[in-house]
């Protein structure tokens, strides 16, 4: 999530920001209201109310919001990931699932997106799946001697050692 302001709203977005970095989105929200007002803003205040409304619980509200946003960018994996995050919350779980599998039908590699999947598929009982998923998925990263394609690997072994 990387949406541009104006240099004009610049501090409003950094005020805005600070107060959900200071997990206060009561203090985000309501001065969100300028930067959906601004067309050059509107994508930026989005997703800042977006993060302000989930922080809150107001997941149906998040729910709405993000739909505005993903009128603006429709690609977006942010998008598609914090949808998939508070379908969750609200248990949708269907609904997390489709999101996650919209987004690696655009890009199968978004290695979140496999692992949220993953876990999505685990609370809906598809054990079977997801163990050998994510089996596959860690396995080799976690133990390369055992994935045969990545015994070759130069990190397979550790770092490399200089003399």
């Amino acid at each position: 999530m990387n949406y541009d302001a104006p240099p004009a709203l610049q501090r409003l977005v950094d005020k805005v920001d600070g107060w959900l970095e200071l997990r206060c989105p009561e203090r985000a929200l309501p001065l969100v209201g300028p930067l959906l007002a601004d067309p050059a803003a509107r994508a930026c205040g989005l997703s800042l109310q977006v993060r302000a409304q989930a922080r809150l619980g107001a997941f149906d509200d998040a729910l709405a919001s993000l739909d505005a946003l993903r009128s603006l960018h429709p690609d977006d994996a942010w998008v598609d990931l914090t949808e998939a995050w508070c379908r969750r919350r609200i248990d949708d779980l269907p609904g997390a699932i489709r999101c996650v599998e919209q987004l690696l039908a655009r890009n199968h590699k978004h290695d979140v997106a496999h692992f949220n999947l993953a876990c999505y598929l685990a609370l809906s009982g598809a054990r079977v799946w997801w163990r050998g998923f994510l089996r596959r998925l860690l396995l080799p990263s976690l133990l390369p001697d055992r994935d045969p394609a990545a015994r070759h690997h130069p990190r397979a072994h550790g770092p490399a050692c200089r003399s």
